[in-house]
Order: C-alpha cells, then sequence, then structure tokens
C-alpha cells in the first residue's frame, strides 16, 4: 500500500504532506479489512510514523472513512454476516450481508436528493438576489 501510494503521488505530483495522508489511508484500510477492526486500524496506523507517539490529526478522518469502507466492502465480498463481538441473549438472529448493499442504495438517494436540494436552494437565492438587483458572489 505505500509503494502504490507514494508511485501515485509522484505522478500526480502531489506535495509530501499529501503523500503522506494517502499513504496512512491506504494502510488504515488494508489492517482494518484484513482484521475487521475500522477504528484500530485507523488509530494504529497513524499513531506509528510519529517519533513521539502522536497522532497525525491530518490524515484522521480520511484514515477512518478508508477503514470503515475496507471492513464493509470485505464483509460484503466474504458474504459474512454481520454479528456483533458481544452476545445479546434477546437478538436471535443476525443481519444478513446484503443489508450493506441496502445501505450504500439510500446513501446515493441521499446524496441525488442533498444535490437536487443544494441546486434548487442556488437557483432560489440568485431569483431573489436578481429579483432585489443585490450582486451575488
Amino acid at each position: 500500500a505505500g509503494m502504490i501510494g507514494s508511485k501515485l503521488s509522484v505522478v500526480t505530483r502531489q506535495s509530501v504532506l499529501s503523500a503522506r495522508a494517502m499513504n496512512l489511508t491506504a494502510a488504515s484500510a488494508a489492517i482494518a479489512g484484513f482484521f475487521g477492526f475500522p477504528m484500530a486500524g485507523a488509530l494504529f496506523v497513524l499513531e506509528l510514523p510519529h517519533r513521539m507517539g502522536l497522532q497525525y490529526f491530518e490524515a484522521l478522518s480520511p484514515a477512518t472513512f478508508a477503514s470503515i469502507v475496507a471492513v464493509i466492502v470485505n464483509r460484503m465480498v466474504l458474504q459474512n454476516d454481520v454479528t456483533g463481538y458481544y452476545d445479546y441473549p434477546f437478538l436471535n438472529t443476525v443481519l444478513p450481508a446484503h443489508i450493506f448493499y441496502i445501505a450504500i442504495f439510500y446513501g446515493i438517494v441521499g446524496s441525488v436528493v442533498g444535490v437536487i436540494y443544494t441546486v434548487g436552494v442556488k437557483q432560489l437565492k440568485r431569483g431573489v438576489h436578481n429579483w432585489f438587483h443585490i450582486s451575488c458572489v
């Protein structure tokens, strides 16, 4: 993951900080996907490269997001059921693996609705500003 991220950063002419963030993000996704623990992968990778054990907070959100996506993709590919690490006696069934597809579908629908709403609000703002002859940025 690190070699691919370094080569990709050289090809796309990214800065050293961007290259470091991409490498940390790729490594956290790899660890989280392998072990199945998204937060552990992200936090473990962000603590490793610092000399004094501090975390690189610049890469915290992309590393966490990549770790969560890696675990979800791992479970979707392997057709693993979504189970917890604790036993709850009142829950007798587990969630099926296809529930992630439904969540992704709803996420896409929500994104489309959000884009339509944003474009509509911008058009309404432009219309109101033009109506009152106010310059709008």
